[in-house]
């Protein structure tokens, strides 16, 4: 924000001498535009055209797939138009220094030719069993291309897509966890996916630069924690994981599974569920998934606390003190 101290001064009134007019400085923002088909969100070949309100064309792109233009801060109108496809026409307003990025989903339009033979046979009824889907819609900030992958919490792949820097799915209703890659590092996000409404996830960039690991790369591990009861139900709580110090490495809140990827060493896994705390000391090691449950007794809270006391039995003295410190270290901070 620059502030300037506006000051007249009232020349001599036989002075005819008039200052020159100050143009303001603007600072243009960017738009950046992508143009997808509809049904496999696949690039397509499309016209973008720029205009103002009024209908005044400033830009346009031809045959392209994607277009990228530098506008002064105002209100524009950005029509896609694509041969055989529905246009889109939606209004963005440009920032100074802003980058804006839009994905337009282009429809086909051509409807079927119905056949003029008779029909031979009465149409199949439609399924009562439709499965409600909902749309998952994931995207780099800023734009770079990226490898996402969708799968369910179970660890099923659903979808991929390679070297985008965004991305649209149509998908079931459920909990999906999406892996961004990107510089060969990993990042993941749960999110739950609802009937007719977008679900939405943004990874930032500068959470994927490629740190300094000494002369050897470290090489992780999974960690695959679940909160159940006595029936074997999911049920959803908090999950904190920390290190040999005490300090938290990991966490998912409200979850029934929570996936975590860990360099190789001890760790303790932590479950709070509606005022239940209990904890386990699991060992990560290199390429391998570690699969660990909590089993929850709703009306019996002493299974968690007997548990404790089963891995108490087999420590040292030194052991029990020393865990019971780090606990009392993190309550405080």
């Amino acid at each position: 924000v620059i502030i300037t101290d506006n000051v007249r001064i009232s020349p001599p009134k036989d002075a005819d001498v008039k200052p020159p007019p100050v143009e303001p400085e603007t600072t243009k923002g960017i738009i950046k535009l992508f143009a997808l088909n509809d049904a496999d969100q696949r690039p397509i070949k499309t016209n973008f055209y720029v205009q103002t309100p009024n209908g005044t064309h400033v830009a346009k792109k031809i045959y392209a797939d994607s277009a990228v233009f530098a506008l002064e801060p105002g209100t524009y109108r950005i029509t896609v138009r694509a041969k055989n496809r529905s246009n889109i026409v939606r209004t963005i307003i440009v920032h100074p220094n802003e980058e804006i990025t839009e994905s337009f989903h282009l429809r086909n339009n051509i409807k079927p030719t119905t056949a003029s033979t008779p029909t031979l046979a009465p149409p199949k009824p439609a399924k009562t069993n439709v499965i409600p889907n909902g749309f998952l819609s994931v995207t780099m900030q800023p734009p770079r291309n990226t490898h996402f992958i969708v799968a369910t919490t179970s660890g099923k792949k659903i979808v991929e897509l390679t070297s985008v820097p965004s991305g649209n799915f149509k998908l079931d209703t459920g909990r999906y966890v999406v892996t961004a890659i990107h510089n060969n590092i990993r990042h993941q996000q749960s999110v739950n996916v609802r009937q007719g409404r977008t679900a939405r996830l943004t990874f930032k960039a500068s959470d994927f630069q490629t740190r300094p690991t000494g002369n050897t790369a470290i090489t992780k591990g999974i960690l695959k924690s679940k909160i159940i009861d006595q029936t074997g139900r999911p049920l959803k709580g908090n999950l904190t994981v920390t290190n040999q110090r005490g300090q938290v490495v990991a966490r998912a809140n409200g979850v029934s599974v929570g996936i975590f990827e860990l360099p190789p060493q001890p760790y303790t896994i932590i479950v709070n569920y509606q005022g239940l705390r209990g904890s386990e000391r699991i060992n990560i090691r290199p390429r391998e998934t570690t699969v660990q449950t909590f089993t929850i007794s709703p009306n019996s809270p002493p299974p968690l606390q007997k548990e404790a006391l089963e891995q108490n039995k087999k420590r040292s003295v030194r052991d029990i003190i020393q865990e019971k410190l780090e606990e009392e270290i993190r309550r405080q901070f």
